[in-house]
């Protein structure tokens, strides 16, 4: 009976790690719903790569190292609330208990999560943007060595009497994540096939050479799409978009993966064996579950937490247009004041805003101007123009650069909001931003 008892005991300890996996996987359904991004062709993708990466995958041992990660995680979630820490602290609980039933997740596993979260995937936009416009000069310099006569204004690029807006699809969200998924996917489907792995630094040396072989397909994209005059409503430029990939970056990769695995890649003799739970490992998990819960209510307070009279200016009427974003109109414009979710959080860009209100966005630009930079653009809906800027500002510092403002904050700067002026012509809005930044007008809304 004693023997008995203890073979249960042993397989009870055994199946605790599948039960952790289910909790935490619940938690992370029920908590954050609305973040995880279910229906992203990115997230279906690294769910497709993840399995791909693990399978046969060289493992060590399980240990607890990610219980304290995930922990240290939690604890800091209880202070500083934010949705991506959260999803992070409860992606490490769940791969800390996969440690626990199969062994260590291998570098390209850990890679293709962080690539499916919205955080990283909202980095990749927001790297994207002085990217583009980067790309924008650089593709019209290049045909102008070409003989073509192109002229790049912000993300416009002019030839011929006809204008090719660069948009975010050239050098964004779709195109930098999906090709780094895509390239550690050929990554793990050649280890697999060879059964040789390589060591984690020539995997992240691959990835950076993905992410260079994405711009330089970019590039290659705009100016076939310009000097072939592919419009964005033909089939043609999403085909373009799709062989590039394929032919300049995911080609590439094989082939570079083939060789490095075939000469570098070590051979794997660790067998994939169940391990058995420590004792008191259920401990370990009602500790983690319960700061993540704390964690939680925590975040829940801020989130609903009491509206407070919105700030007056003198000649502007004043309204709140979604949750932390004041709108004011008035003398001609329309402005809103969004406050940043803090250092670890991301914000609302304006660019990301007006694409989801219907407006292409034309002539991007960063425009330095007597009283500091700024963003500007010309949206469009149909017939419709308007005239827009944003940046960043707390009153006493403004910029454009996200890096700067955290920065600030993380060394004990008030926070920063973003405002984002629109107007109908281009002269209101100079005229406009120029008083706002010289006098501070909006400075007791941030």
């Amino acid at each position: 009976m004693r023997a008995s008892a203890a073979i249960n005991y042993s397989q009870l300890r055994n199946l605790l790690p599948i039960a952790g996996m289910a909790l935490f996987a619940i938690m992370a359904v029920l908590l954050l719903p609305n973040y995880i991004p279910w229906s992203s062709v990115n997230f279906l993708l690294g769910l497709a790569g993840v399995p791909l990466a693990i399978a046969g995958a060289p493992t060590g041992g399980p240990s607890y190292r990610l219980f304290w990660w995930a922990l240290a995680g939690a604890v800091v979630a209880c202070f500083f609330p934010a949705n991506f820490l959260l999803l992070g602290v409860l992606i490490t609980a769940m791969a800390w208990q996969w440690e626990q039933w199969r062994g260590r997740l291998p570098l390209q596993a850990w890679c293709m999560l962080a690539l499916m979260t919205p955080a990283l995937q909202y980095v990749a936009v927001m790297a994207s943007f002085p990217l583009r416009l980067w790309l924008t000069g650089v593709a019209a310099g290049s045909m102008k060595l070409a003989g073509i006569n192109a002229t790049a204004m912000g993300n416009i690029i002019a030839t011929g009497g006809r204008e090719y807006s660069v948009d975010p699809a050239c050098m964004g969200l779709k195109m930098l994540v999906t090709s780094l998924l895509g390239g550690l996917m050929v990554v793990a489907v050649l280890q697999k096939r060879h059964q040789r792995y390589l060591p984690w630094w020539w995997v992240l040396l691959l990835l950076v050479m993905v992410f260079v072989l994405n711009i330089v397909a970019n590039l290659l994209r705009i100016v076939t799409l310009v000097y072939f005059d592919i419009g964005p409503g033909k089939m043609m430029h999403e085909l373009t978009g799709l062989a590039y990939l394929a032919l300049y970056v995911l080609l590439p990769t094989a082939l570079v993966a083939h060789l490095l695995i075939c000469r570098k890649g070590h051979c794997s003799t660790q067998q994939l064996v169940p391990t058995v739970a420590r004792r008191g490992h259920y401990l370990y998990l009602i500790l983690l579950a319960v700061v993540i819960l704390v964690a939680v209510i925590r975040h829940l307070r801020t989130e609903n937490h009491q509206p407070t009279p919105l700030p007056t200016i003198d000649g502007y009427a004043v309204s709140l247009f979604d949750k932390d974003v004041i709108r004011y109109t008035g003398n001609g414009l329309l402005v809103y004041i969004k406050a940043t979710a803090g250092i670890l959080g991301a914000e609302h860009n304006p660019a990301m805003c007006w694409l989801g209100s219907g407006y292409a966005l034309s002539l991007v630009q960063e425009t330095t101007t007597q009283h500091g930079t700024m963003y500007t653009a010309t949206l469009v809906k149909g017939h419709e123009r308007l005239y827009t800027a944003w940046w960043y500002d707390n009153g006493a510092h403004h910029t454009t650069s996200q890096l700067a403002w955290r920065w600030q904050v993380l060394t004990g700067a008030h926070p920063f909001s973003i405002i984002n002026v629109t107007a109908a012509s281009h002269a209101e809005l100079e005229a406009a931003t120029q008083t706002i930044l010289r006098e501070g007008t909006f400075r007791p809304a941030l």
